[in-house]
């Protein structure tokens, strides 16, 4: 009887663990596709990613030269600034000047 039971439980299960076997594999098989596409995303993505890091800096580098000459600008409008400012407080001494001799 003890023969009986494990060839009664073989041949019922055996087909069935030989179904599972199988789907397990073709799972198998699908998760490694899914990964190497998830892979590949992440690759394009990188991709991307470098890509607008390096509009990123072109602009940077863009902005920072116009930037540079603004300032550049402004240091000369500020010399101009600071002559004309100068040349007022001239004037106005000499005009304070003439108004003594003037006496």
């Amino acid at each position: 009887m003890a023969e009986k039971i494990p060839g009664w439980l073989e041949r019922l299960l055996l087909p069935k663990l030989s179904s599972i076997e199988g789907e397990l594999k073709e799972f198998r098989g699908e998760v490694r596709g899914e990964i190497g596409e998830v892979r590949g995303e992440i690759g394009e993505v990188r991709g991307e990613i470098e890509a607008l890091t390096t509009k990123l800096e072109e602009r940077t580098n863009g902005i920072n030269i116009r930037l540079s000459a603004v300032e550049k600008r402004l240091d000369s409008m500020e010399t101009h600034y600071s002559l004309a400012q100068d040349v007022a407080v001239l004037k106005a001494e000499m005009k304070e000047l003439r108004d003594r001799v003037s006496r």
